[in-house]
């Protein structure tokens, strides 16, 4: 039977909201000393064609943000600029939306995806197999290990309400300002009968560009009601830009049980892991149960501890 939520308080939540934030600063100072690598090496921050005034406003403090150079489009093509910055790809700043352009491939972009249908389905009907694996019930805590495209997020913080708590973490440094910036900017109120609660789940995410490894063995113990992962497949469920997104930028690591443990420890309820019905992890990871999706997906359950 899922636990009823308890009230937060108010203390214990700023205890770990301000030590995520020591975390948090920790790593960007030894981001700048060259101790620590979160991707983004290899790209540059560029203006549209346009290359207005705002956009070269936006662009410099993204790249700013990102540690990597800002140069001038001077009307040159995506592919010029990756030759001649030998780049493994561009992130393009316009005035009301940021888009990364590998040398080659698919360009993407923040899009909240499935979680605008999912939001559809759980304000008809209440139900989204994700939350009925974690027993989340509004008012919780539910940390996510494995950020993303933030769907998963958005979706736990539109069930998790004012009272609740998603907190995100996302190695990559530039996937983790990527989504920072789409989700802060996204036109939210565009999106009918679900764009007014998906904007206000979107505010309340508390999203850290970390390692969840390195979180989870500095969280207390029973810091959240639940923890969740979804790791990279070794194969997709299905072919999307988002992944190739995730594939291409972001910080690639397995899930072993050693983390797990670790995950149990910091959960009041459970562990939550998204994985391939015919995955071999089912078994190698020590799952207490598995609750199936919908296609090819299930959520492995490991009991807190």
């Amino acid at each position: 039977m899922d636990k009823p939520a308890k009230d937060l308080d108010p203390a214990a939540v700023n205890h770990l909201l301000n030590l995520l934030a020591k975390l948090q600063t920790a790593a960007e100072q030894r981001r700048k000393t060259g101790a620590l690598n979160q991707g983004a090496a290899d790209a540059v921050v560029v203006t549209t064609s346009q290359d207005t005034a705002v956009q070269i406003e936006r662009a410099v403090q993204f790249a700013r943000e990102i540690d990597r150079p800002f140069v001038r489009r001077a009307q040159k093509s995506l592919p010029q600029l990756c030759a001649e910055q030998a780049a493994a790809g561009v992130v393009v700043v316009g005035t009301d939306r940021v888009t990364l352009q590998p040398a080659e491939g698919t360009k993407a972009f923040f899009h909240p995806n499935m979680a605008r249908h999912r939001a559809e389905i759980l304000a008809k009907n209440g139900e989204d197999v994700m939350l009925t694996a974690m027993g989340f019930t509004p008012g919780q805590q539910v940390l996510d290990c494995t950020f993303g495209l933030g769907s998963d997020a958005l979706i736990a913080s539109l069930h998790a309400g004012e009272t609740g708590l998603v907190v995100g973490l996302e190695k990559s440094l530039l996937l983790s300002v990527l989504l920072r910036w789409g989700l802060r900017e996204y036109p939210w109120l565009r999106l009918s009968r679900v764009g007014d609660s998906l904007a206000k789940a979107s505010r309340r995410i508390k999203l850290y560009n970390l390692d969840h490894r390195e979180v989870l063995e500095h969280l207390p113990d029973r810091s959240f009601d639940v923890v969740y992962f979804d790791p990279m497949f070794p194969r997709s469920v299905r072919c999307s830009n988002g992944i190739e997104l995730v594939r291409s930028w972001g910080c690639q690591e397995t899930l072993d049980k050693t983390v797990l443990q670790q995950a149990a420890r910091v959960a009041r309820h459970r562990v939550v892991v998204k994985v391939r019905k015919d995955s071999p992890e089912l078994t190698k990871l020590g799952f207490d149960r598995l609750i199936l999706g919908a296609r090819r997906i299930g959520y492995g359950i490991l009991e807190a501890r």
